[in-house]
């Protein structure tokens, strides 16, 4: 009988200990903070100065959504506190650069069919004027275009003459560079060059930022 005593106090005492082990931890996990992972659709933070919160957020398409041709994408970016400005976005697919928007509406295409199907970590980040990086916004989207191998470019460039100005007029040549961004002064200068009607266009510098497929598609 010592022994059943015994035994059964220290069985007691076991399912005393596992029970303040779990209300314990109970307790740890309702007292810290929410982390946010990647493929949270809204992401806030804050420079060190904590001047500032800037919270990114992907509104199109939708965490978990299935997308195929030319989908949309969309973000904002909202700043509470002393806005230094936002600079630009920056885009990323599976952690690889894709685009940059330096202005609003921060909108633009991706072209699914330039990549292989499945499920793929979309993200964005704002980049502020005082150079603070802020926090990745992300969705998951799946592409399902029914494409298994990475297309092949077979796109070839082909240059042209240009055209012959008429009797007593001059021949007109525009030329320019770092084009594609997106911006109103970009806007502006396409419109001036095609108000020249040149007979002649050259272009001859970068297609924002890295060239990528996404870039040239938009």
């Amino acid at each position: 009988m010592p022994f059943l005593d015994s035994f059964e106090l220290q069985r007691y005492r076991f399912k005393k200990l596992i029970s303040l082990f779990i209300l314990s931890s109970l307790i740890l996990i309702l007292l810290q903070k929410p982390v946010f992972a990647a493929g949270t659709e809204c992401q806030s933070s804050s420079p060190e100065s904590g001047a500032y919160t800037v919270t990114v957020c992907i509104t199109n398409p939708v965490d978990g959504a299935v997308v195929s041709g030319n989908t949309s994408v969309t973000a904002t970016v909202n700043i509470t506190g002393t806005n230094p400005g936002v600079q630009k976005l920056e885009f990323y697919l599976d952690g690889e650069y894709l685009l940059t928007d330096y202005s609003t509406p921060y909108t633009f295409i991706i072209p699914t069919t330039k990549f292989v199907d499945g499920t793929r970590l979309l993200e964005a980040q704002a980049i502020m004027r005082d150079s603070f990086t802020s926090s990745r916004a992300g969705v998951n989207v799946t592409f399902n275009n029914g494409i298994t191998v990475l297309p092949e470019n077979n796109n070839t460039f082909t240059i042209k003459s240009g055209t012959t100005p008429s009797a007593g007029r001059p021949f007109i040549l525009a030329a320019t560079g770092d084009g594609a961004s997106g911006e109103p002064n970009a806007d502006t200068v396409t419109n001036l060059i095609a108000g020249w009607n040149p007979n002649m266009f050259l272009y001859l510098n970068d297609v924002y930022n890295d060239g990528t497929t996404t870039e040239f598609h938009n």
